[in-house]
């Protein structure tokens, strides 16, 4: 994708008066995933503060979608339990997704157990732990 034509655009509607609304910076967070751009997310969720906006869990699961590795994980599962965010089923299996794409596969199971016991576990996050076991099986 074009997160820099993304951005551009954002620009130029807030130029125009349009107000930048949650969507908006949902957008743009999920094009920081696609594009493993934590450093512009990071910027996008501090922008969504500065305009009085409360970044909602599914941006903060976009933002986590966005890291390349489980210490940049963490730092974002700290600004949610600062901003008083928990992780939900999405959550979950964004950081499911992460650890497989990256063969962290006891990872992965450490947040599928995690889910488990939190009771905010769905299918979503039982098929991409399952994936995450056929990723590593291919692997080896």
């Amino acid at each position: 994708g074009d997160l820099h034509g993304a951005v551009l655009r954002l620009r130029e509607a807030s130029e125009e008066g349009a107000v930048e609304g949650e969507a908006t910076f949902l957008a743009l967070l999920m094009g920081c995933a696609r594009s493993a751009r934590p450093d512009l997310a990071k910027e996008w969720i501090q922008e969504m503060k500065t305009q009085g906006l409360t970044p909602s869990i599914k941006c903060y699961s976009a933002a986590l979608g966005s890291a390349r590795s489980a210490h940049e994980a963490a730092q974002w599962l700290q600004e949610m339990r600062e901003s008083h965010t928990e992780l939900d089923a999405e959550g979950y299996t964004v950081l499911i997704q992460g650890c497989a794409e990256r063969g962290e596969l006891q990872a992965a199971e450490k947040w599928m157990q995690e889910a488990l016991a939190s009771k905010k576990s769905d299918l979503q996050c039982f098929a991409t732990m399952v994936n995450a076991y056929a990723r590593a099986t291919a692997v080896e």
